[in-house]
């Protein structure tokens, strides 16, 4: 027997196939009439309930039954990428895949908590896994729950509720080399190796990305005025090979100006090109600052091996721009530096580096002291 109700109400009746009670309404969100089963009649109005309660705060009916994987899967492949570069896709993946799935990947979506979500973040935690590691995770869980809520496959995204553990390892301190040191590398560099010298030289001297340094073409670098439009950066296309993006990892342009002897040494390094160019059996002319001995553009991997063997330091390209960092927070406006250094936002420049401004705050701390003391 079919209980009657109001349209939009929904209905309960008795299936007898299945001997089960079903419990069925129409989701505006879906368009689709959702049905429930259940083995008495109670329990069948019960999940009629829950339903109309859901349709009414602006949820769907019911969630989807698929399990996280799968959801994350079809997240990656058809709905993310659309919206975000293929090195962005990269890293969503490759976090969901090494620290979401392995503990949360087989349940169903919809039965994912926000307790479950804080059981996982403590395990990764007590693997000694760092705070901005989980940190990242979460943001890929969120971004790729939050679709599902886009999509009415959830009525709400339980990382939300979720808390991160207070007991996760710090994020490792970048421990940039001194001034002397990083000068000491440079002179080394451009004796053993000068092209490879002369890239560690421009990271060092405009704290650039390495990536941005190997897309880097003659057309935005202007040698007279001696200044660099920083406007695209090495990335990853959907198969996931090395390709010259369009735009900078923050999708901003900047312009860095260039000391005289980064310029001298650029001068020298288009001679080299042109002589490349020359002995090359095959060149693509892309214009490149830094191409290989074929006009292609350098990948940033290999150049870790070229900048150790050039140096004779196990040094790395992040430490020479953590390096540049230090340098310029301590001496321009930090407004200045963060557009120097290629953050979207000043407050990445203070997440990243707002210890090496540790200094700077306790002597703001002694003049305040000072002017009060008199």
């Amino acid at each position: 027997m079919t209980t009657r109700r109001s349209n939009g109400e929904g209905s309960v009746f008795y299936r007898s196939n299945r001997d089960k009670w079903v419990a069925a309404i129409f989701d505006p969100l879906t368009g689709k009439t959702m049905t429930r089963s259940a083995r008495t009649k109670a329990d069948a109005n019960r999940l009629l309930r829950e339903m109309r309660n859901r349709i009414d705060d602006g949820a769907p009916a019911a969630d989807s039954p698929l399990t996280l994987e799968r959801w994350c899967a079809t997240w990656l492949e058809t709905r993310v990428g659309k919206r975000r570069s293929p090195g962005t896709v990269n890293q969503y993946a490759n976090r969901m895949r090494r620290y979401v799935l392995p503990y949360l990947g087989r349940r169903r979506m919809d039965q994912v908590t926000a307790p479950m979500i804080e059981d996982t973040w403590d395990q990764l935690a007590a693997r000694g896994l760092s705070y901005s590691t989980i940190k990242n995770a979460h943001n890929a869980l969120s971004a790729c729950l939050h679709d599902a809520v886009r999509e009415n496959r959830l009525g709400m995204n339980p990382t939300q509720r979720a808390s991160l553990p207070t007991n996760a390892a710090p994020a490792k301190r970048p421990a940039p080399p001194s001034s002397s040191e990083v000068h000491d590398l440079i002179t080394t560099a451009l004796e053993t190796d000068p092209p490879v010298g002369r890239l560690v030289q421009l990271v060092a001297y405009t704290g650039c990305r390495p990536g941005e340094a190997c897309a880097a073409k003659w057309s935005d670098i202007d040698l007279g005025v001696g200044t660099w439009r920083v406007s695209r950066t090495l990335t990853h296309n959907e198969q996931g090979r090395v390709i010259i993006g369009d735009t900078t990892k923050t999708k901003q342009e900047r312009v860095i100006p260039l000391a005289p002897e980064v310029v001298e040494s650029l001068r020298r390094q288009r001679t080299h090109v042109a002589e490349l160019r020359l002995q090359a059996y095959r060149w693509d002319d892309l214009d490149l600052v830094f191409p290989n001995t074929v006009g292609k553009w350098l990948d940033v991997s290999n150049t870790r091996r070229h900048l150790k063997r050039a140096t004779g330091h196990d040094v790395t390209w992040r430490q020479l721009r953590h390096h540049a960092a230090t340098v310029t927070i301590a001496n321009a406006p930090l407004p200045v530096a963060s557009k120097l250094l290629g953050h979207k936002k000043i407050s990445t420049t203070v997440d990243v580096y707002g210890h090496l401004m540790e200094a700077d705050s306790r002597a703001a701390m002694d003049a305040l002291r000072d002017a009060i003391s008199g």
